[in-house]
């Protein structure tokens, strides 16, 4: 006989909150046999998803009913102990394709073949039919489609949609905005902006970036901090990428003979590279073909206000069989001040004083084993007519998806180190007033700036970092800096 509810007249207001989410691209998801694997288009990370496991299909259900048994041991086991971390929606049509059904007498559940494996559908509880409840009642609940409806909204449900507003300072892409009606009319969320912290909380893979930063971030024989890449997987199925890198060579080769100036240029960069030991010849011993490497390409941009200097950039983008190195990278937290805090902080004190950190992310040297992935071919020597060379790179570099956050990780570690023995202004000057590599900060008065600064520059040496480009307000701080300095 149906059971019957009851529910008394009560007035309730609908929760929204407005929450950001991270969306996160290029992720597989592959069959427990590793005979499919499927390219997913941007997932949005979020820390509330339908976690109901009562009906989740096992083998025996599909062995209790006999149309099912069949599949039986297609059906995997259910691990209790496991996270649902992934919910497959419908704009993935591929992944909802049925090759094969199977049904059943009236009511019963069916099967159906989908790519990666058997699924159950319909009434799967063994302990009895779900009867539908009767229910009477005068409340209604307004659903978020504006249609009433007699029950209550599931706490698991998720509206998502782009925010068109302007409302980040920094001119951050759009984030989600997530309509979740908790009953507390509280998100339950890290993912949350408000007006004292522009940024959304760290995300799984931030969390895993930070781990490994921490853990082994370490300062090498010459005092410089010497970190891992922070890879999101392992290496054994990498492919060699060295015939892409050997044909893009050959570009600039030929623009070289064009443009003699750039070509003079080119090989002064490069030479620089060498002379400060920010690359090496790669040593016989490790030139085995069964180790995993990565060969990068290499080409030269001009700044537009600045067309008589060249920079080489290594193309850390740059696919081969649809890898890159920085596919193979996490890209760590978003540790960058807010630029416009940094600007009002500057406006503080009378006296204005910037600097600049020389050459910051080459400031920060690779481990060992990881600089395989940091290959690239050159001339022998940097001889013109030397024969091709293969090279490494030993420091975190300029277009590595990593090397923002690993550069910003070096430098607060920096601070926090040097606090006891160069004072807290001066950890505070690194952690709160650097943008990237620039140095904003202001003093009441010419000492005090020129003590901080000179203090910032001693901590900074500890750890092979330069600060130099100063430049102040004031005459007395000015005169207080060697030209080289400044």
């Amino acid at each position: 006989m149906p059971q019957r509810q009851a529910c008394d007249c009560a007035s309730y207001r609908r929760a929204q909150a407005r929450q950001s989410g991270i969306q996160q691209g290029e992720e597989v998801i592959e069959s427990l046999d590793k005979h499919v694997k499927y390219e997913l288009p941007t997932v949005t990370e979020c820390d509330e998803i339908p976690n109901n496991r009562e009906e989740i299909p096992t083998p025996e259900i599909a062995r209790a009913h006999p149309h099912l048994r069949q599949i039986a041991d297609k059906i995997p086991r259910l691990d209790k102990q496991a996270e649902i971390l992934l919910l497959v929606g419908r704009d993935i049509p591929p992944l909802h394709t049925v090759h094969q059904s199977i049904n059943g007498p009236r009511n019963a559940p069916w099967g159906q073949q989908l790519d990666l494996r058997w699924v159950v559908l319909g009434n799967t509880c063994l302990d009895g039919a779900h009867k539908p409840d009767e229910i009477s009642t005068f409340k209604t609940q307004v659903l978020h489609n504006g249609r009433p409806s007699a029950f209550l909204p599931c706490p698991n449900r998720f509206h998502l949609k782009h925010d068109t507003t302007p409302t980040s300072w920094e001119g951050q892409e759009a984030t989600l905005l997530i309509d979740s009606p908790f009953e507390d009319g509280l998100c339950r969320t890290v993912f949350v902006r408000t007006h004292d912290h522009n940024k959304p909380g760290t995300s799984a893979k931030d969390r895993t970036f930070m781990r490994i930063m921490e853990k082994c971030m370490v300062k090498d024989r010459n005092g410089s901090w010497e970190a891992p890449l922070p890879l999101r997987c392992d290496l054994k199925d990498l492919h060699s990428s060295r015939k892409n890198a050997m044909k893009r060579l050959k570009s600039p080769a030929r623009t070289f003979n064009r443009k003699p100036t750039m070509k003079e240029q080119y090989y002064g960069f490069m030479q620089n590279i060498f002379d400060n030991d920010h690359a090496e010849k790669i040593p016989e011993e490790d030139m085995k073909p069964e180790k995993p490497c990565w060969h990068l390409p290499h080409f030269a941009v001009y700044h537009s206000k600045k067309p008589d200097k060249i920079r080489v950039v290594f193309d850390s983008a740059a696919e081969c069989d649809g890898i890159s190195l920085n596919k193979l990278l996490l890209s760590g937290p978003d540790m960058t001040n807010n630029l416009l805090g940094v600007l009002l902080r500057f406006r503080q004190n009378p006296v204005a004083i910037v600097a600049d950190i020389e050459q910051m992310f080459h400031s920060f040297k690779v481990k060992g084993e990881h600089r395989d992935l940091l290959r690239f071919l050159w001339f022998n020597d940097n001889d013109p007519n030397g024969e091709i060379t293969e090279y490494r790179m030993k420091v975190h570099m300029f277009g590595n998806t990593s090397s923002p956050a690993v550069a910003n990780h070096g430098l607060r570690k920096t601070g926090e180190v040097g606090e006891a023995e160069f004072g807290s202004d001066a950890k505070a000057f690194v952690h709160n007033n650097f943008y990237v590599d620039d140095g904003l900060h202001s003093a009441p008065e010419p000492r005090s700036a020129i003590d901080l600064l000179r203090r910032t520059q001693a901590m900074l040496a500890t750890a092979n970092l330069r600060l130099h480009k100063i430049a102040s307000s004031h005459a007395e701080v000015m005169e207080a800096f060697p030209p080289e300095d400044q």
